[in-house]
């Protein structure tokens, strides 16, 4: 193919790039514990809580839905992070973003008591911190965004000792994969273009 075939065709593919329709978010967890089976107290390690999550740490209760302890009436079931101690929980799977890809965290929050503490990590690393969560009449919403790489699973850990700690509900991970500028493509094909030209001239000049 001519040079000016190859840059027309990478023209085109710009074209169609600045057509393209955006990425969207992928749904990689959307947790609400469900509406059923409540008053489940101090579930240990290994236990599954919800679709997404097991306790990994301590135990948990799952409370609400009209139960003994529907702190938060009309939200179905949700998990207070502290039985009769610490718990921990953490998603069953294991999520990767790169560099330039974007991770939305959000979650509904409240307490089972006159406070609490939790923190969020995606693999090791911290993502957030909920301290000193006092009771209200409905839950409070939290959220995280990055763009930077992370991998690994996604844990709330209570930071309260006691019966009563942080209580979650509506947790959704979200991810949106970074894709090329337009500029970013019409540069690799141009390049590329220009190296196989180069490279065709060093073969006829060795020839001559």
């Amino acid at each position: 193919m001519k040079l000016r075939s190859l840059i027309a065709s990478a023209f085109g593919v710009v074209a169609l790039a600045q057509f393209a329709t955006p990425a969207s978010a992928i749904t990689l967890i959307n947790e609400t514990f469900g509406s059923g089976n409540r008053d489940q107290f101090n579930i240990g390690v290994g236990s599954t809580v919800g679709s997404n999550f097991k306790v990994t740490a301590g135990n948990v209760d799952l409370i609400g839905n009209n139960g003994s302890f529907d702190l938060y009436p009309g939200n179905g079931n949700y998990i207070d992070l502290n039985g009769n101690t610490f718990g921990t929980i953490t998603s069953i799977g294991t999520f990767s973003f790169a560099a330039g890809d974007t991770l939305n965290l959000s979650y509904n929050y409240g307490t089972n008591g006159a406070g609490g503490g939790a923190n969020i990590f995606l693999g090791t690393t911290q993502i957030g911190v909920l301290s000193n969560v006092s009771v209200a009449s409905g839950f409070f919403s939290g959220s995280y965004d990055t763009t930077q790489p992370l991998s690994g699973a996604l844990s709330f850990v209570s930071t309260t000792p006691g019966f009563g700690g942080v209580v979650l509900d509506n947790i959704k991970l979200d991810k949106t994969t970074a894709v090329p500028e337009p500029f970013t493509i019409i540069g690799t094909i141009v390049g590329g273009t220009v190296a196989i030209r180069t490279r065709k001239k060093l073969k006829a000049a060795a020839k001559v």
